[in-house]
């Protein structure tokens, strides 16, 4: 996102070189991505540092899979990864109050979650599901069962 404003600072204090990095032509790169809505409206996405390249150069924004999986009330963090590889990766943290019987049922019950979530993914963004053995669900080809 850029900004212009009368009121808007005008550099850091005492670090020339960091205002130098953050305006070009007067205006100030805020390193927020952002999109416009179907009624034209500004929304915030995510931060440009946190960005992923895959290894096809695809760029991908993790921050709104990582909440589209925490709305679930399975999940308590989700870490989407993947930077210069092929597919994209997400380390589940389960919610310790869920109710799954067992560990495999725990799993499964994941592993819809993602499905859940990757239904409105692009292919280059979706996630395959798998576990581990230490309580965490990672989704990726290396982890499937």
């Amino acid at each position: 996102m850029l900004l212009r404003a009368p009121l808007l600072f005008d550099g850091y204090w005492r670090n020339p070189a960091e205002t130098e990095a953050v305006f070009q032509d007067g205006w100030f790169r805020t390193g927020d991505l952002m999109e416009r809505t179907p009624h034209g409206a500004i929304r915030l996405i995510g931060r440009k540092k946190d960005v992923i390249i895959t290894r096809g150069g695809k760029t991908i924004n993790p921050q709104p899979i990582e909440t589209r999986l925490k709305e679930s009330s399975l999940i308590n963090e989700a870490i989407v990864v993947g930077d210069a590889r092929k597919y994209l990766t997400v380390l589940l943290e389960p919610s310790t109050t869920t109710d799954a019987r067992s560990a495999e049922v725990l799993a499964e019950r994941l592993r819809a979650e993602v499905a859940r979530v990757n239904a409105d993914l692009a292919r280059v963004e979706q996630l395959l599901a798998g576990h581990t053995d230490n309580g965490y669900c990672a989704a990726g080809p290396q982890a499937q069962s």
